[in-house]
């Protein structure tokens, strides 16, 4: 095997931190498409909870109504969520480790092309360029050393964008599905407790015409009783 330094080798490293950068604002596009739709499943929940005071307020007992389902889909939204919140964190956890990889690894690179420039330039002693290659060995190993770890931060962020936002997006629209439906299902309750309102308004008014009736004909006995 070629020696580092050996005449018609070049040492060169790859790095794939520009993948990297692309993975992480895949993330941050999706983070914040994740964002806007808890913003509308966050305002379909206020209408959802103005929904069921109306109903409550009307006394219904209806144990398939949705309001006795609403609160499972709240909870599922904060735990859409924090779901959410702890992908920022892995985040921002594996974007400062790939800062330190970045540093160890540019001065990794500044110490072999120094070395590799004074071998250049002078002939060392044998024991010296043993010492030297010794060093080099250590520095080359830590690259490969560097160069896997960030292999394996690219392999956990590819997780997250995977299966975490694929799971992500499922939940959102089952919520989606499931807000869709409580709309629905309050439109049409709305439209029958009108139509309640409407059946009793007009029971109140044909009960007070008959208690009208009834008390003019007493009125109208009590005066033949006087005759």
């Amino acid at each position: 095997m070629l020696s580092p330094f050996h005449e018609g080798y070049s040492f060169s490293m790859t790095f794939r931190g520009v993948s990297f950068v692309e993975d992480m604002q895949s993330v941050d596009a999706l983070k914040e498409e994740l964002r806007e739709q808890l913003l509308m499943l966050k305002k379909r929940n206020l209408m959802a909870d103005h929904f069921n005071k109306e109903v409550r307020s009307h006394g219904s007992g209806d144990r398939e109504h949705p309001r006795f389902r609403h609160s499972h889909w709240k909870v599922e939204v904060e735990s859409l969520q924090d779901t959410v919140n702890n992908l920022e964190y892995s985040q921002m956890d594996l974007n400062k480790q790939m800062q330190v990889i970045m540093k160890n690894q540019a001065e990794s690179v500044l110490k072999l092309n120094d070395i590799q420039k004074s071998l250049n330039d002078d002939e060392p002693a044998d024991q010296e360029k043993i010492s030297t290659n010794q060093r080099l060995n250590l520095l080359e190993s830590l690259v490969n050393k560097t160069e896997q770890q960030t292999r394996d931060i690219q392999s956990r962020v590819n997780n997250i964008t995977t299966s975490g936002i694929t799971k992500l997006h499922g939940s959102t629209m089952q919520l989606f599905n499931a807000l869709e439906r409580l709309e629905s299902k309050y439109d049409k309750t709305t439209d029958d407790i009108r139509k309640e309102i409407s059946k009793l308004d007009y029971n109140l008014s044909q009960t007070q015409s008959d208690l009208e009736e009834l008390r003019d004909r007493e009125f109208h006995q009590n005066r033949l009783f006087q005759i």
